[in-house]
């Protein structure tokens, strides 16, 4: 009898819990306190769960655990490494060529307007997202030129330094003022700043915060002239198609336009408590005079703030 009853268990053991959640992968390249995980894709996995009753989640795989290598996250999810894909279009510019036209410097100096111009033209956006099913996108703050040894106030200062830029129209505006670009994810700036790879770092402000730059530079010139980032939300497109409508609804109604802007606005959020935060650790806020910011938007007619 004993026997028996263990083999019972034993069999129920093993068998597959057709009780078991199904499981949607959301993968991106950032630490779990990153401002994208924690006010973007935390609270959509919690809601999309919630509404699914546990069903179907959304698991977040952060910090490159599904993949190292910021510059293959759209790769993953078209191909299906993984269901969701969180990425940045400026590290591979060729395969978003529309995306690339609203990071123009000048064009925005608010994210929220920037993300708001994207939607109003989703129609031509979507251009670069025929291959997945584009959840969100949105833009960053413009630019800030983050410097560890000198304060930047003119071409002089800038000269020669080696800056850590993102993609090839922050590389170019580099270029044009005197420096010398060099292309890094983001992840790695805080390492080449302290080891001195890289004198400095022209990158949206909110990276102070969320890679603690202000424990490896001591200067923030925050007026000059800058260009935005975007970001995209992607998913396979098996992955989607292989949804319910329940689900697809669900998450529908979760992404689009809404999340877009309150990923825009956690940005911009995030970016006042960033030079904030630098401020109080010492970080030195530089503002350019009219004088010397004109210079500046006379060396690149790009840069011209609306």
């Amino acid at each position: 009898m004993k026997a028996l009853i263990a083999c019972i268990l034993f069999a129920a053991l093993v068998q597959p819990s057709f009780g078991q959640s199904k499981e949607i992968k959301l993968a991106h390249f950032m630490s779990p306190q990153h401002p994208m995980d924690r006010f973007v894709m935390r609270p959509l996995s919690e809601s999309f769960n919630t509404a699914m009753n546990g069903s179907t989640v959304i698991k977040i795989y952060p910090a490159g655990e599904l993949g190292k290598g910021p510059t293959q996250q759209f790769k993953r999810a078209l191909t299906g490494e993984t269901d969701i894909s969180f990425g940045i279009p400026g590290y591979t510019q060729n395969l978003f060529p529309v995306m690339t036209m609203f990071e123009l410097p000048g064009l925005y100096t608010d994210p929220v307007v920037a993300t708001s111009a994207m939607w109003d033209n989703i129609g031509f956006v979507e251009q670069d997202y025929q291959r997945v099913k584009m959840l969100a996108t949105w833009a960053n703050n413009p630019t800030v030129l983050i410097s560890r040894d000198k304060p930047v106030r003119n071409f002089n200062d800038l000269r020669g330094m080696k800056v850590r830029v993102a993609n090839p129209t922050t590389a170019k505006i580099i270029k044009d003022w005197g420096g010398i670009p060099i292309t890094l994810p983001a992840n790695e700036i805080y390492q080449a700043l302290s080891t001195g790879v890289v004198d400095a770092t022209y990158i949206g402000p909110s990276a102070i915060l969320s890679f603690k730059l202000y424990e490896v530079a001591n200067f923030a010139t925050v007026n000059i002239p800058g260009a935005i980032a975007s970001f995209y939300l992607v998913m396979n497109q098996s992955s989607w198609d292989s949804l319910s409508d329940e689900e697809r609804t669900q998450l529908e109604g979760m992404t689009g336009r809404e999340l877009s802007l309150a990923a825009a606005n956690a940005y911009k959020r995030v970016g006042q408590k960033a030079l904030a935060t630098a401020e109080e650790n010492g970080v030195q806020i530089v503002n350019l005079t009219p004088f010397q910011l004109a210079a500046f938007r006379e060396r690149f007619p790009y840069a011209q703030t609306n």
